[in-house]
């Protein structure tokens, strides 16, 4: 998020961790962003940003997504295990709505 702090200062926060960098202003902002390889990703009409570390995806999909965590015994298939032995097809994680896969 991108939020501001002080008269004309501006904070950038990674909506996954919380790495925070103050800029100057909002131009200052976008350069950060560009220069750091930052993502932005408009998530039920709010834009979520996201530090270079988190590009992956929230902890969530580092957790559930068997691309990223390994062996998960909550997938089966393309589809998420939501307990009892049900599933649902999904491709995005419900937490941040990122795309899990293709």
């Amino acid at each position: 998020m991108i939020e501001k702090i002080y008269k004309n200062k501006y904070m950038i926060i990674c909506d996954n961790c919380g790495t925070g960098q103050e800029c100057d202003n909002w131009a200052d902002v976008i350069d950060f962003m560009n220069e750091e390889g930052w993502k932005k990703k408009l998530a039920d009409g709010e834009w979520k940003h996201y530090c270079p570390e988190c590009q992956k995806g929230c902890n969530y999909c580092l957790k559930t997504n068997p691309e990223y965590a390994g062996c998960s015994n909550i997938w089966h298939g393309n589809k998420l295990g939501i307990g009892y032995g049900n599933y649902i097809e999904i491709n995005f994680c419900p937490m941040c709505g990122r795309y899990l896969r293709e």
